[in-house]
Protein backbone atom coordinates (compact mmCIF):
# COMPACT_ATOMS: atom_id res chain seq x y z
CA UNK A 1 0.00 0.00 0.00
CA UNK A 2 1.52 3.34 -1.21
CA UNK A 3 1.63 6.46 1.07
CA UNK A 4 3.54 8.31 3.68
CA UNK A 5 3.77 6.45 7.01
CA UNK A 6 1.72 8.84 9.47
CA UNK A 7 3.48 9.14 13.23
CA UNK A 8 -0.54 9.21 14.51
CA UNK A 9 -1.05 5.41 15.61
CA UNK A 10 -4.71 4.71 16.27
CA UNK A 11 -4.95 1.44 18.77
CA UNK A 12 -8.18 0.80 19.59
CA UNK A 13 -10.00 -0.94 22.23
CA UNK A 14 -12.48 -3.77 21.65
CA UNK A 15 -15.30 -1.40 23.40
CA UNK A 16 -13.87 1.49 21.21
CA UNK A 17 -13.87 -0.14 18.30
CA UNK A 18 -17.48 -1.79 18.89
CA UNK A 19 -19.30 1.31 19.54
CA UNK A 20 -17.77 3.12 16.20
CA UNK A 21 -18.67 0.29 14.50
CA UNK A 22 -22.49 0.31 15.97
CA UNK A 23 -22.44 4.43 14.96
CA UNK A 24 -21.35 3.66 11.48
CA UNK A 25 -24.02 1.42 11.19
CA UNK A 26 -26.67 3.24 12.51
CA UNK A 27 -29.18 4.97 9.88
CA UNK A 28 -29.65 7.55 12.42
CA UNK A 29 -25.68 8.55 13.00
CA UNK A 30 -25.34 12.39 10.72
CA UNK A 31 -22.86 11.46 8.15
CA UNK A 32 -19.99 13.91 9.32
CA UNK A 33 -19.94 11.52 12.71
CA UNK A 34 -20.28 8.73 10.06
CA UNK A 35 -17.24 10.06 8.10
CA UNK A 36 -15.46 10.37 11.56
CA UNK A 37 -15.82 7.17 12.99
CA UNK A 38 -14.69 5.36 9.46
CA UNK A 39 -11.95 7.09 9.24
CA UNK A 40 -10.89 6.35 12.85
CA UNK A 41 -11.68 2.31 11.81
CA UNK A 42 -9.52 2.81 8.92
CA UNK A 43 -6.86 4.22 10.58
CA UNK A 44 -6.26 2.00 13.34
CA UNK A 45 -6.64 -1.08 10.60
CA UNK A 46 -3.40 0.52 9.43
CA UNK A 47 -4.58 2.90 6.31
CA UNK A 48 -2.43 5.87 5.53
CA UNK A 49 -4.29 9.18 6.55
CA UNK A 50 -4.22 9.96 2.62
CA UNK A 51 -6.27 6.80 1.62
CA UNK A 52 -8.57 7.71 4.28
CA UNK A 53 -9.29 10.94 2.99
CA UNK A 54 -10.08 9.37 -0.06
CA UNK A 55 -12.48 6.94 1.10
CA UNK A 56 -14.18 9.58 3.36
CA UNK A 57 -14.50 12.13 0.95
CA UNK A 58 -12.79 14.68 2.43
CA UNK A 59 -9.05 16.22 2.82
CA UNK A 60 -6.47 14.70 4.48
CA UNK A 61 -5.90 17.60 7.17
CA UNK A 62 -9.04 16.98 8.23
CA UNK A 63 -8.71 13.48 8.93
CA UNK A 64 -5.50 14.14 10.83
CA UNK A 65 -7.17 17.10 12.86
CA UNK A 66 -9.81 14.06 13.41
CA UNK A 67 -7.36 11.65 14.35
CA UNK A 68 -4.95 13.66 16.46
CA UNK A 69 -8.38 14.70 18.50
CA UNK A 70 -9.13 10.85 18.93
CA UNK A 71 -6.13 10.59 20.20
CA UNK A 72 -6.65 13.38 22.97
CA UNK A 73 -10.13 12.68 23.91
CA UNK A 74 -11.29 9.42 22.97
CA UNK A 75 -14.30 8.38 22.18
CA UNK A 76 -15.70 11.79 23.72
CA UNK A 77 -14.06 13.83 21.50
Amino acid sequence: MRGRKTSLCVILTLEERSQLEQLLRCTTTSLGLARRCRAILEVANGLPLVHVARLVDLTGKHVRKWVQRFLRERLEG
